[in-house]
């Protein structure tokens, strides 16, 4: 029973590393459009990894999402990149 419980919270730990909850993944900023404003942007795919006073990029799996809010801090472009290095 000790080692069925430790794995189920295992599963659960990693399930968590999984979400969203800091840059999402590549597939899930499809989601993300022009319009949009930032508290919707972030609860969705989570907290960039960089920003500037109206732009902000979320890195994930050889990718990046840079997205620049106008002066009403919505979503004014939206631009899917792959980073070859």
């Amino acid at each position: 029973n000790c080692i069925i419980a430790s794995l189920m919270v295992a599963v659960v730990c990693l399930a968590g590393c999984a979400s969203p909850g800091t840059h999402g993944s590549p597939e899930s900023w499809n989601a993300i459009a022009e319009g949009m404003t930032r508290e919707e942007i972030v609860s969705s795919i989570g907290i960039p990894s960089a920003h500037a006073s109206t732009a902000e990029v979320w890195r994930s799996a050889g990718w990046e999402l840079h997205v620049t809010y106008g002066p009403d801090g919505r979503a004014t472009t939206v631009v899917r990149m792959l980073v070859l290095r």
